[in-house]
């Protein structure tokens, strides 16, 4: 994602995910990359989707991280649906 190629990014972290399985920093990088493309819904469930398997996985940092960008895409998803009003 630092070259800000984030389709790309998304088709790549999503291919690693279907070839290693769901962990919570795949999920994390997923939720990321449609966070910066502004695909706050999809960043939301990838956000949630890193919690709900938090007890399978000891990562708290990857945790923390999600937790936060989980929540600012529920702010910025609100403010997006009062600028279209």
């Amino acid at each position: 994602m630092v070259t800000l190629q984030f389709e790309r990014a998304l088709a790549d972290y999503t291919r690693c995910e279907q070839a290693d399985g769901m962990s919570i920093e795949s999920r994390y990088r997923i939720g990321m990359a449609h966070y910066l493309m502004r695909k706050y819904d999809d960043a939301i469930r990838a956000f949630a989707d890193s919690l709900a398997i938090a007890p399978q996985d000891d990562d708290m940092y990857i945790l923390r991280m999600s937790t936060g960008w989980y929540f600012r895409s529920f702010v910025l998803k609100k403010r997006m649906r009062h600028k279209k009003r």
